[in-house]
């Protein structure tokens, strides 16, 4: 849920007042928060966007003790400008924060080249405890795939849980652990997690989830459960599911004619990105080489980052180009990636797609400078 209010502030050269609005989402913000790693996002729609000083974004609340707190990233996404606020920073902006407290929050902003700051504010509530209470019934689990093989520990590929359900947005992404009915086997620690739209995608390495099982055996079945926290919790929560291994029959792998995961590279151009990105309108290129290019669909090559609250980038195009795939990505969003970039940091960015029916991943680390 979201709210937006008009404030007319913004003044063009011919002395005329146009009209931006301020969205905040969430609107319902919990005390919860100081243990997050998401983000709080502010869209700011209207007239004269373009204009507006894109690295200048700050957010203030109530506590007019707190220092104005400046946005991780910001973004001009045609109709409107997203900027996001590190979640667990933006309690401390606000004046006794309490169930059910209502407060007043501020994002401000510079004209580009200008120097006074223009400000849009909007009203969000502290929600109730009832409201922080994940029912584990009311959540469900999908493993893709639900076959495995013997040879995952030879695959560079991921296993992947899906968790849909009510209250998937109070769930601490960087908790998410897989165990199977092996007791020896300590639980496996998701290589990825993000909440998009309705539910939260985790993904677990391949080549160690097989080590989770008691004796695996072609056509035995296991099963699996994926644990969670709370945001600021300290009891996990646990769904399962169950796997089976598949036959000798039913195992491709050792095709010769089947694409080999391992046998693929990545190279991301440029390598080392900028912070200035999110208002440029150029690309970053992902470029995979390798035996089987030819059989990855071009259509579901994907990039994420380390940021576990941002939803995958999809390529905006992507076309084989003699020993390579070349995919092309808006610099302008690459950043939203990333968790907390600054200069001089380094980063994992990992661009995935299908191959042989399965997501496949490359993964490689990009600097900030």
């Amino acid at each position: 849920m979201s709210v937006q209010i008009t404030v007319s502030r913004y003044i063009d050269e011919d002395g005329e007042t146009l009209p931006q609005t301020l969205e905040i989402d969430p609107v319902e913000w919990s005390l919860n928060f100081i243990n997050s790693s998401g983000t709080v996002e502010a869209f700011i729609r209207g007239e004269g966007i373009d204009q507006i000083d894109l690295s200048s974004f700050q957010m203030m609340g109530d506590n007019t003790l707190a220092a104005p707190l400046a946005a991780i990233s910001a973004s001009i996404n045609r109709d409107h400008i997203h900027a996001r606020f590190p979640k667990n920073q933006v309690i401390g902006l606000l004046l006794d924060p309490q169930e059910g407290s209502t407060h007043t929050i501020i994002v401000s902003f510079l004209p580009t080249g200008g120097t006074e700051r223009i400000e849009l504010s909007a009203i969000i509530t502290i929600e109730e405890d009832d409201d922080d209470i994940i029912d584990p019934s009311e959540l469900t689990l999908e493993i893709d795939p639900v076959e495995w093989s013997l040879n995952f520990p030879n695959s560079r590929g991921t296993v992947e849980a899906f968790i849909r359900g009510e209250g998937i947005d109070q769930i601490d992404l960087n908790s998410f652990q897989m165990m199977g009915d092996n007791t020896l086997a300590l639980p496996l620690a998701a290589s990825s997690t993000s909440i998009n739209n309705d539910h939260i995608h985790a993904r677990f390495p391949k080549n160690q989830v097989i080590g989770l099982l008691l004796d695996p055996q072609e056509g035995s079945v296991h099963t699996i459960t994926v644990s969670f926290l709370p945001i600021g919790g300290t009891e996990r929560i646990e769904l399962t599911a169950e796997i089976t291994i598949e036959d000798d029959d039913d195992d491709d792998d050792d095709d010769p004619d089947d694409p080999d995961p391992s046998d693929l590279s990545l190279q991301l151009n440029p390598s080392q990105w900028n912070m200035k990105y999110s208002s440029s309108s150029g690309k970053v290129q992902a470029q995979i080489r390798g035996t089987g290019i030819e059989d990855i669909d071009l259509e579901t090559i994907e990039m994420e980052g380390d940021n576990p609250a941002a939803e995958p980038l999809s390529a905006t195009s992507a076309s084989r180009q003699g020993n390579h795939v070349s995919a092309d990505f808006p610099k302008n969003q690459v950043l939203n990636l990333l968790l907390n970039p600054a200069k001089g940091t380094t980063h994992t960015v990992t661009v995935s797609f299908m191959l042989g029916g399965e997501r496949q991943e490359l993964s490689t680390q990009v600097n900030i400078h």
